[in-house]
């Protein structure tokens, strides 16, 4: 069982991308490693206010606090077990830019 920052947290982290506003977590393929702001982390905290995978469009937002408590989202999300959508949604495959 995850345990988030907050509950509020939990709630936008489980819903249905398609329908609503939702957090999605991912994880940044090994070539986007040395790109961004990050540096080394591969994860990257996104609110989004809805989309259909491999949608044209999608609009989006990397977070770096809760939005809820206010905490630092890169010292709670850093494993595998909250990621819930894939890269390749947010980045084509083929692109070299950065998250």
């Amino acid at each position: 069982m995850n345990t988030y920052c907050c509950t509020k947290f939990g709630i936008f982290h489980q819903k249905d991308p398609e329908k609503e506003i939702s957090i999605r977590i991912i994880k940044l393929p090994l070539k986007m490693m040395n790109t961004g702001i990050q540096g080394d982390n591969p994860f990257r905290v996104i609110i989004t206010s809805g989309y259909k995978v491999n949608s044209e469009e999608i609009n989006y937002m990397i977070i770096k606090h809760c939005p809820f408590c206010g905490i630092k989202l890169e010292s709670c999300y850093n494993s595998m077990d909250f990621i819930n959508e894939s890269s390749e949604v947010f980045i084509p495959p083929d692109s070299t830019a950065g998250l």
